[in-house]
């Protein structure tokens, strides 16, 4: 498939551009974002990442898509995209790194997973950056996806995903929740039998973040992140909600982006 059927594609977003890049950046969003969120980050990083965001259907380019595809139909066209990219649209392959927050850590985890059984390590990602989310060892103890969209809307509020002043939009609320139970959907949804039946553990160090006030990402359940690498583990707490990657950016960022020269220090 050349460049131009890359193009075609919406599931990848470049969010801009960068010849000087050494690295790709794939960036897997929470539920309801987009790849909106990390056009905000480009400026933020190093000059030599070029930032990719996974772009699900219902978002922005996708807005008239239907929201249907099953976790393991996302996965696996995640894996082909992200595959082209690596190998063919750079000038030459670049090494890449993943990061994904919430239902975005789990799709990163599935897409690495994914990409173990097909490969033979030669494109595998050189390190998982994983936030505000329990290992998939620990099931969510709260379907949020089933719950009524004023519950859901009361939800969010508590978990500092909707303002006050949103939360009391209905016509937002009537574009973003659909959004939102297509995504929580996912999220919820247990390791597809594809994928359980592959050896969990990832050949990547992974960096594992949650807020300090994150009840949805309790710390014991949050460290088990580790039965899943076969190299390092490193945890970081920050302050914050469980939106801290948006609500409290100017500590989060500093420490990803040192951790994210520990891997690429060029």
């Amino acid at each position: 498939m050349s460049a131009q059927n890359i193009e075609r594609s919406k599931l990848l977003v470049c969010c801009k551009k960068n010849p000087r890049a050494k690295i790709n950046l794939f960036c897997f969003p929470y539920s309801g974002a987009g790849p909106a969120v990390f056009r905000r980050w480009v400026n933020l990083l190093p000059d030599a990442v070029e930032v990719w965001a996974v772009q699900l259907p219902g978002r922005e380019a996708r807005h008239m898509e239907p929201m249907n595809a099953r976790l393991y139909q996302v996965v696996e066209e995640a894996v082909q995209q992200i595959t082209l990219v690596s190998t063919q649209v750079a000038e030459s392959a670049r090494p890449f790194a993943f990061y994904g927050h919430s239902l975005g850590a789990y799709l990163a985890y599935c897409v690495a997973l994914k990409m173990k059984s097909i490969s033979d390590d030669s494109l595998r990602p050189e390190g998982l950056f994983l936030s505000g989310r329990r290992s998939p060892d620990h099931a969510c103890d709260e379907l949020l996806s089933t719950l009524t969209d004023n519950m859901l809307t009361k939800r969010l509020a508590e978990m500092g995903g909707i303002s006050a002043e949103f939360a009391a939009e209905p016509e937002f609320l009537r574009m973003a929740l659909p959004k939102l139970r297509y995504d929580l959907s996912l999220n919820e949804t247990a390791l597809p039998v594809e994928l359980s039946e592959i050896d969990k553990k990832i050949a990547a160090p992974f960096w594992i973040y949650r807020g300090l006030q994150d009840g949805q990402a309790p710390e014991v359940l949050v460290q088990t992140w580790q039965n899943f690498t076969a190299l390092e583990c490193m945890h970081s707490t920050v302050p914050g909600d469980h939106f801290f990657v948006t609500n409290n950016t100017s500590s989060f960022m500093p420490k990803f982006v040192a951790d994210l020269r520990a891997v690429f220090p060029n």
